[in-house]
């Protein structure tokens, strides 16, 4: 629903007016709208935070509004949060989507952001990649697992739509 929405805030209230059955985490951004939102939604919770451009977000809920609920943490979920968050820490505004790309595919630690283990703990593995770069006009970028990220799909908007 919030994909039929004309505007970032029109999606934002959304999320924030309807009830949720589950906890979910939204990254929102929009073409021509420079804001970028981090949304944590859990049933009787939200939190809306308007992140910048440096922000990373795992597997649970770590807005101040909403950690405290219950919620299950696993280690691995734990360890790429801290790590993505010492990444990010590290970036500039400079920073672009091949620093991201790196990120996302970051290897480092025993529970790492890329997850590709056969013995994986939590018998989850990374399937792909995706980066948005959201400007006056939106690129998805879809990336395979491999050590030299090629990319698998490239979807970009049509600048004649209105």
């Amino acid at each position: 629903a919030g994909l039929d929405c004309a505007t970032l805030d029109e999606a934002i209230a959304q999320l924030r007016d309807l009830p949720h059955s589950g906890g979910f985490h939204h990254l929102l951004g929009a073409a021509g709208d420079p804001r970028l939102f981090s949304v944590e939604a859990a049933p009787g919770a939200i939190s809306i935070l308007e992140t910048g451009t440096r922000y990373g977000h795992a597997n649970h809920m770590v807005h101040a509004e909403t950690r405290g609920l219950a919620q299950i943490v696993t280690d691995s979920s734990r360890a790429r949060q801290h790590r993505i968050e010492r990444i990010v820490d590290g970036w500039s505004a400079g920073t672009g989507s091949a620093d991201l790309l790196a990120a996302l595919h970051d290897t480092e630690g025993d529970l790492p952001i890329l997850r590709t283990s056969p013995d994986d703990p939590d018998d989850e593995n990374t399937l792909a990649t995706a980066i948005f770069e959201i400007r006056d006009d939106v690129t998805l970028r879809v990336y395979d697992r491999k050590n030299k990220a090629e990319i698998a799909l490239d979807v970009m908007s049509d600048p004649d739509e209105p």
